[in-house]
């Protein structure tokens, strides 16, 4: 029995779409990023979105093989910064996927809050 899946493509689809939602939602009610907000340890929708945009930067650039950018640098008041980050992620992950690469290769990275992972 074979599981049901989404090829790469698929899957950035399905995320871009996600934070298209998003996007429309911060830029008709900005407000909403000072929402109070307690998932993953964060304290507004605003600090949510931005771990997420975070980790989706971060991770589009180690797989391309360019320098992270620092957690910290990565600006989230406004929809513009925040999903200016996931614009600028999928660039780098369409880029990827386009050149075709070791996709079975794994790498070690140091974590914000789990220590060293391996992917």
């Amino acid at each position: 029995m074979s599981l049901p899946a989404l090829s790469a493509e698929e899957m950035l689809v399905w995320n871009d779409r996600t934070a298209q939602t998003w996007r429309h939602l911060v830029e008709e009610r900005p407000e909403v990023l000072a929402v109070p907000c307690d998932i993953f340890g964060v304290n507004t929708v605003g600090q949510l979105l931005h771990h997420i945009v975070a980790v989706e930067t971060r991770y589009a650039q180690r797989l391309a093989g360019i320098p992270e950018t620092p957690f910290d640098a990565i600006p989230y008041t406004t929809a513009a910064e925040i999903f200016g980050a996931h614009d600028s992620a999928l660039q780098i992950l369409r880029a990827e996927l386009a050149k075709g690469g070791d996709w079975d290769r794994k790498f070690e990275f140091q974590t914000l809050t789990m220590g060293l992972a391996r992917a």
